[in-house]
């Protein structure tokens, strides 16, 4: 009589040697390719292809390169104003007096560059101050800043720039407000005088 040998463990499968799910998806799975990847099939083998990119990279340019870039660009130039004289002679500054520079209209321009010229040997020239004044909203002048012809004419000289008669200063303000001035306070107890010479230029 025919008969056949039965094995067991055909009726079912370990779940440890077949695979029942991809990403939570069970039964019948398509694999799909997405953007730059191809499949591929030979026997029960399927291969996942990118694409193919060259290590280094080919670069070549001609022209100008332009990555994200438009219009033409702004080259700042260096400017300046024109000589400014401060005074237009020899002004005398009487003890506990002051003497006023022009208003500086200092819009457009970022710096300020003084040379102040004064008469005379003095023997504490720390008490001619020099005052860095701009006109604030309230529309009156502020002092911003004060230094005095003692410390601007020391380092001139340090500079080998001036001989220490006349005393010279120089002085590099940077532009706080678009109306700026200096003041020259005289508290030596006698007459300081500030010559023609003295100048100013805007820097920007």
């Amino acid at each position: 009589m025919p008969w056949a040998l039965r094995a067991r463990s055909a009726d079912s499968v370990s779940p440890a040697a077949a695979v029942t799910s991809v990403n939570s998806l069970k039964g019948d799975v398509t694999l799909a390719a997405g953007d730059n990847i191809s499949l591929s099939q030979s026997g029960n083998t399927i291969t996942l292809s990118g694409l193919s990119i060259p290590n280094p990279l080919p670069v070549s340019q001609s022209g100008a390169w332009n990555v994200g870039v438009t219009g033409t660009p702004t080259v700042r130039t260096f400017t300046q104003s024109d000589f400014i004289r401060l005074w237009p002679s020899v002004a005398a500054i009487p003890d506990d007096g002051s003497l006023y520079s022009p208003v500086f209209n200092c819009e457009g321009y970022r710096e300020l560059r003084l040379t102040l010229v004064a008469y005379g040997v003095y023997s504490q020239m720390d008490k001619i101050l020099v005052r860095i004044q701009m006109f604030a909203a309230n529309s009156q002048w502020i002092t911003v800043g004060t230094t005095d012809l003692a410390r601007l004419t020391a380092a001139s000289l340090m500079n080998g720039l001036v001989t220490p008669n006349p005393l010279v200063g120089f002085l590099q303000i940077p532009v706080m407000a678009p109306q700026m001035r200096i003041e020259i306070k005289n508290t030596l107890g006698f007459e300081v005088r500030m010559l023609s010479s003295s100048s100013a230029y805007l820097v920007n």
